[in-house]
């Protein structure tokens, strides 16, 4: 089973993720980037990781952007309940990103893009 790292600062948006994908990835969550990037360390066989967009302090650009350079193995989606940003879009060029998510997600979308990698 693949584990997949989910980073979002509201509870209740990981606890639906975590539930809504406990059949299909052994999903860890982290509330903050940097909290993150503590377990990107510690769990060297996460290489998938979907990141909310906004979050206080770091949001999920400055986290891609900070974890990619550290865990380059690593796959990042990116969750959003906004528009895909200029930003978005030179992250995702730049291979920093593979894709992004709308909210509320869709789970048949995310496990179909996860299953790619």
């Amino acid at each position: 089973m693949k584990k997949v790292l989910y980073v979002d600062d509201e509870e209740v948006n990981l606890f639906i993720f975590k539930v809504s994908f406990k059949d299909v990835y052994d999903v860890v969550t982290a509330q903050s980037g940097a909290k993150a990037l503590e377990l990107l360390v510690s769990n060297p066989e996460i290489k998938i990781v979907i990141t909310d967009l906004r979050m206080p302090i770091m949001d999920g650009l400055e986290f891609v952007k900070v974890a990619k350079t550290k865990f380059g193995d690593k796959v990042f989606f990116l969750l959003t309940g906004f528009g895909i940003t200029e930003e978005i879009k030179q992250l995702i060029d730049n291979n920093m990103l593979n894709n992004y998510f709308s909210k509320p997600f869709n789970k048949t979308e995310i496990i179909s893009e996860v299953e790619k990698h």
